[in-house]
C-alpha cells in the first residue's frame, strides 16, 4: 500500500522545484506551466477560474492532471495552469 506524506515548505520554492525537476530523478519534462491573463475589470475571480477550468478541459481533457490557480495579486486577474506530463 502506498504511503503519502504532506508537509509545509518554509523556505524557497525554487529549491523544491529544482529537487523535483532533477534530471537524475526524472525522465525529462515532468510538467508544463501556462498562464492566462485578463484585462483589469474584464472578469470576476469566479469567472476567471471557470474560464481556466474550461481551457484545461478543452485542451487536456482527462489525459493529464491540471492544477489551476487564479491569482488576484495584480490589477489584472490571471490563471496559472500546471499541467502534469507524467
Amino acid at each position: 500500500m502506498a504511503t503519502t506524506k504532506i508537509w509545509d515548505i518554509k523556505g524557497r520554492l525554487d529549491s523544491l522545484i529544482n529537487y523535483a525537476a532533477n534530471p537524475d530523478k526524472t525522465d525529462g519534462i515532468v510538467a508544463f506551466h501556462a498562464m492566462q491573463s485578463f484585462k483589469p475589470g474584464e472578469v470576476t475571480p469566479k469567472i476567471a477560474h471557470e474560464i481556466g477550468k474550461r481551457l484545461a478541459e478543452g485542451m487536456w481533457g482527462d489525459r493529464f492532471e491540471v492544477v489551476i490557480a487564479t491569482h488576484l495579486n495584480k490589477e489584472h486577474l490571471h490563471n496559472h495552469l500546471l499541467i502534469s506530463w507524467c
